[in-house]
């Protein structure tokens, strides 16, 4: 877009700005076409705060690509902020923003950060409420500004990954969100011009949100002038005045009230109480150790409890202490049999109702975390257990749901079949369960009317076959779809250009399951995975 006096304006505003003696590089972007004056403009601008560099497009990318292609942060701690040229800033921008970074940068919830003064409510059923000023205190909102966008990095950068993905032909994913009148205006227009709908779909994922704040008469961190374009058919000029010195007063609240869609105070989180239990009986190498465990306290600093054999050479016990996992011996030399419903048992014993809300049970070799494995999304769940599938079914046409069917027949679990099968196949290997729910799995571990059926064929009966009657609610994710993801079998996984496994909705995976195996299948991105 070919706008001289709007890209002039805005590199007045940039340069009347105070830096704090930072040093601060100017990176200007250009689509095609670029416009001669413009880039010339840009070629010749005088920024004495750092560096300048001049990209032009070699393509036309249009406007959703042009804000993917802004930034590609290097490190997690990269900072930038993304500015369209028909923006103005308050000369107290730069000053706000990294003060709001050192205050509020650490947040798992943090989005970014706006320079907008934020007017709309795009919940349908709101849409007409006003906007608070908010008493010129910094606020957290759902909905992202794109009117001066610093954005988280590690957000910006696994929203690129995540972007690569949903937007891979044949691959495509549907953002629509049905209740937000952003889904009605994307689907009124060309979609290569509006990248705010897939960003309002991965914050949607995350429950992440936006810091805005509104300082007083009116006035905001970044205007708008409203230029013909991409979105305006003509001209319409500022939406607010930028803010002075006498308009604004930095504030620091301890927890910045949050707001859903509909600009309704969103409670403040209660910390689930979560741990943690897996058996790692049997082995004997230190990197099996440093593998699972390692990965995991990247991501997640609560409880572990692990089981392991009573022959664990010391180096590894003091490994364990050192990452603060409360270790178990066992007996090594127990019957599979015997030992499932040892395990299961001590899954029970340590899930305790008193002290657990949610406990992950795993297994310990073929294990990998990308995520915390008890995410933000588990503060809304009713259901007693969440059950990750394959993408095999019980049945006789494939090799999972065939191996499985033979095996009801050496463990009296056939009368079971009609119900088990065209049911995908339950994986036992990652069970996110209730207190509850363990007990009730740990007596059916016991029941002797099953005896010899193994853990996994014991759940599928257990949840298809109705066995575990008290659970209130189960939920099965389709495999590919969740917090775990299991990828051997032939099961489907996407990957990001950093190796990381994600689901078929191209979201990462916080737990990868059977990682290791040697017959995975690509992953269903990978002409655009960049692997």
């Amino acid at each position: 877009m070919n706008r001289l006096s709007s890209l002039k304006r805005l590199v007045e505003s940039l340069k009347q700005s105070d830096y704090r003696n930072d040093t601060v590089d100017l990176i200007f972007k250009f689509d095609q076409p670029s416009g001669v004056a413009s880039v010339d403009c840009a070629k010749g601008v005088q920024w004495p705060f750092g560096s300048v560099q001049v990209q032009i497009a070699n393509t036309n990318m249009g406007l959703r690509q042009s804000w993917l292609e802004a930034w590609k942060p290097q490190t997690l701690d990269d900072r930038a902020i993304i500015l369209e040229d028909d923006i103005t800033v308050s000369p107290l921008w730069y000053q706000w923003i990294q003060t709001m970074y050192d205050h509020y940068g650490h947040r798992h919830d943090l989005a970014g950060f706006s320079l907008q003064r934020q007017q709309l409510v795009p919940l349908k059923e709101r849409i007409g409420v006003k906007i608070h000023h908010n008493d010129n205190e910094p606020f957290l909102y759902n909905l992202v500004g794109s009117i001066g966008f610093a954005p988280n990095a590690q957000v910006w950068r696994d929203f690129i990954e995540w972007t690569k993905c949903s937007l891979c032909k044949g691959q495509e994913q549907d953002v629509s969100i049905p209740e937000l009148i952003l889904t009605d205006w994307y689907k009124a227009t060309d979609q290569r011009m509006m990248w705010t709908q897939h960003f309002t779909y991965f914050t949607k994922h995350y429950n992440l949100f936006t810091l805005y704040q509104h300082p007083s008469n009116s006035t905001c961190m970044g205007a708008h002038w409203r230029e013909k374009g991409a979105h305006f058919g003509s001209t319409l000029g500022s939406d607010f005045q930028t803010a002075q010195q006498e308009d604004f007063e930095f504030k620091f609240p301890q927890v910045p009230t949050r707001y859903d869609w509909g600009f309704r105070p969103v409670p403040v989180e209660q910390k689930l109480r979560t741990v943690v239990i897996t058996s790692a009986v049997g082995y004997t190498s230190l990197s099996n150790f440093e593998n699972f465990v390692g990965n995991l306290r990247k991501f997640y600093q609560g409880d572990v409890k692990m089981m392991v054999g009573d022959a664990v050479p010391e180096q590894i016990l003091t490994f364990l202490t050192k990452h603060d996992i409360d270790t178990h011996k066992t007996y090594e030399g127990r019957s599979l049999e015997e030992f499932n419903k040892f395990r299961f048992s001590f899954y029970s014993t340590n899930c305790l109702m008193e002290t657990y809300d949610y406990c992950l049970a795993l297994d310990f070799r073929d294990a990998i975390f990308q995520g915390n494995p008890f995410p933000t999304s588990l503060q809304t769940e009713t259901a007693d257990v969440l059950l990750y599938a394959h993408s095999k079914y019980w049945s006789l046409s494939n090799d999972v749901g065939q191996y499985h069917v033979n095996l009801l027949n050496t463990c009296h679990g056939e009368q079971y079949r009609t119900k088990l099968l065209n049911k995908p196949v339950i994986n036992a290997g990652a069970i996110l369960g209730t207190p509850f729910f363990f007990l009730q799995m740990l007596d059916l571990m016991l029941y002797d009317d099953l005896k010899g059926c193994n853990d996994q064929v014991l759940l599928n009966i257990g949840i298809y076959g109705g066995l575990i009657q008290k659970v209130k609610r189960h939920k099965v994710s389709i495999q590919g779809i969740g917090i775990i993801n299991d990828v051997a079998n032939g099961d489907r996984f996407t990957k990001d250009s950093y190796g990381r496994y994600g689901g078929i909705d191209c979201f990462l995976s916080p737990v990868v399951h059977q990682f290791d195996s040697k017959n995975l299948k690509p992953p269903l991105n990978e002409k655009c995975s960049g692997l």
